[in-house]
């Protein structure tokens, strides 16, 4: 693994999970990615954080298959919300982003969602 790799496989490791919302928040959902590079990649291609995305593990849902990097639009909330950025991100050609609820797993202990692109202040999320 590559320091870049390792460095931000540490930070989403360390990071919060999503229990600082609702218990169950909506997401859009741009791409997933099994291997770390390969969603750094996807990230960027995306437009990385200068386009409001982040990086999310799918462990926090239990939902979601586990192990997956989940890139995701900047508001997680409301299912309409979470609409709303699909249709942001259909018009942009992302044609196979959907929304998706996320039922979080309450078993870990932090403040902050877990992004890993250090977006959280753009978010609002101090």
């Amino acid at each position: 693994m590559k320091l870049k790799e390792a460095l931000l496989a540490s930070m989403l490791l360390f990071s919060a999970p999503l229990s600082a919302f609702a218990s169950s928040p909506w997401m859009t959902i741009l791409a997933t990615e099994k291997n770390l590079t390969k969603g750094i990649m996807k990230f960027h291609a995306l437009g990385g954080k200068e386009a409001g995305i982040r990086i999310i593990s799918s462990n926090d849902c239990s939902n979601m298959r586990r192990d997956y990097f989940i890139i995701i639009s900047g508001t997680i909330g409301s299912k309409s919300e979470a609409g709303v950025e699909l249709k942001k991100w259909n018009a942009r050609g992302v044609l196979d982003s959907y929304i998706k609820e996320c039922k979080i797993v309450m078993n870990r202990h932090y403040r902050k969602p877990p992004f890993i692109t250090g977006t959280e202040e753009k978010a609002g999320y101090q």
